[in-house]
């Protein structure tokens, strides 16, 4: 079956109104995307990232839409002259507002396509000397003995492909030995608690506020036969710190997120953490460094590596001797 995709160029003010009346003329399924609220949504949450992609904020730049999904059958030309009528009726009866152009477009696909055209940007890469990532769908031909972590980027927030995640994956096979016990604080789609468990550790810890997250890498884990090694909870570490008891420490800690929610975790880090234990961070954009370098040392850790790529960094620590 085909699809029309219709998107009506509106403003942030016209969004409301212009869906109201879609859905008392009985076109109902569309999604709206709203410059203002995006830069809203950025500023408000502004903790949990100290870097947006510029590439992102660009393509939001003056965009406030709706886009309308129906099915392209013969009624496509009374379709988008219901949609005319509509935009003409909503301005005229709220001449109070702004609804900008109102223009119509549309764009038609087919639904196979929709649903598996982002599989063809995902294709296996190497990392560092020993790793392989592998969607699940592609085949490597030869995987020259390194260990092979199989993704579903469908099914995660994170494939793998940032820096912040290679950085971290690149420590791990450094760091992580036969029948380590890890804790990864902030595991989002599991993908580098699933790899320490391929590297070798046998207990690997996976928390982190969000509840999708803890099924997500329960999912990766599974797909990656490392079930039985790897448990995950949606829990924050500051305050309940449970799932992460029950043993003598860490042998590895590795904590990808942002600077300030790093300097947050330190202190829970040191507590877990054993004495002869290696703490791995990321998630670090180069301008926020000094502050989590001065923190690390200040919770009590000594730092023993610092990598950067593309701006990012990552830095590895350990109690003095």
């Amino acid at each position: 079956m085909n699809w029309l995709q219709i998107h009506i160029n509106t403003t942030s003010e016209g969004i409301e109104p212009l869906s109201d009346k879609l859905i008392a003329v009985g076109l109902d399924d569309f999604s709206t995307e709203d410059e203002q609220e995006f830069y809203d949504f950025l500023e408000d949450n502004r903790k949990y990232w100290d870097y947006v992609d510029e590439e992102l904020v660009e393509r939001m730049r003056g965009v406030s839409r709706v886009t309308v999904y129906v099915s392209d059958d013969d009624d496509r030309t009374d379709i988008l002259d219901k949609l005319r009528e509509a935009c003409d009726e909503v301005r005229e009866a709220r001449d109070d507002i702004d609804f900008g152009s109102l223009d119509i477009t549309y764009t038609v696909t087919d639904d196979a396509d929709w649903a598996t055209a982002w599989m063809q940007y995902y294709k296996p890469f190497k990392v560092g000397k020993r790793l392989y990532v592998k969607p699940e769908w592609e085949t490597i031909d030869d995987d020259e003995g390194r260990v092979v972590f199989i993704s579903n980027p469908g099914l995660a927030f994170g494939s793998g492909t940032h820096e912040t995640t290679q950085l971290c994956l690149k420590a791990l096979e450094e760091t992580v030995k036969d029948g380590d016990s890890v804790l990864d604080m902030g595991c989002g789609s599991g993908i580098l608690s699933v790899v320490a468990a391929l590297l070798g550790a046998q207990r690997v810890i996976g928390a982190d506020i969000d509840k999708k997250a803890a099924e997500v890498s329960v999912n990766n884990a599974k797909l990656n036969h490392v079930e039985d090694k790897t448990s995950f909870f949606a829990c924050d570490l500051t305050e309940d710190d449970s799932c992460a008891r029950g043993g003598d420490g860490f042998d590895v800690i590795v904590v990808n997120i942002v600077a300030d929610v790093i300097i947050k975790l330190l202190p829970k880090a040191a507590e877990l953490l054993k004495r002869d234990g290696v703490l791995v961070l990321s998630g670090i954009i180069d301008l926020r460094l000094e502050d989590v370098l001065a923190a690390v040392k200040e919770t009590g850790f000594e730092v023993t590596r610092v990598e950067i790529e593309s701006n990012w960094c990552a830095v590895t620590a350990k109690f003095p001797a």
